[in-house]
């Protein structure tokens, strides 16, 4: 997929995958952005990199409950896409990226993939 300049930034995830998917990105002409999620990262540094970001990319299962409200609260604020995967897996990054490039091209949404984060309603 092509992104054109897009950063991307992914929150949380096992930091044994963070370098697949870096190249991923980078290969897709966009920039990746890393956040751990509140492990060892202060949860409040998520803010800057949420405003400089065009789309979140977050596993569910490998981020803060804290994190995760903070998250949702700041991309309603910048207007900031989210995509919460269910799995911290490489293809499940890939996938989101390939959907993301989708939109782009189409014209699509930008939104329409994006959920709620779980639990709420």
């Amino acid at each position: 997929p092509k992104l054109s300049g897009l950063v991307v930034a992914y929150v949380g995830g096992r930091s044994s995958v963070v370098p697949h998917l870096r190249e991923l990105t980078e290969r897709a002409n966009a920039k990746f952005v890393h956040h751990d999620g509140g492990i060892d990262e202060r949860v409040s540094c998520l803010d800057e990199g949420i405003a400089r970001s065009d789309i979140l990319v977050v596993p569910v299962s490998c981020v803060s409950h804290d994190a995760a409200r903070r998250i949702k609260h700041q991309c309603r604020r910048y207007g900031t896409r989210i995509i919460w995967l269910r799995r911290a897996s490489v293809s499940a990054f890939e996938h989101a990226l390939h959907d993301v490039a989708s939109d782009f091209y189409t014209g699509s949404d930008p939104n329409h993939l994006a959920s709620d984060s779980p639990g709420s309603s």
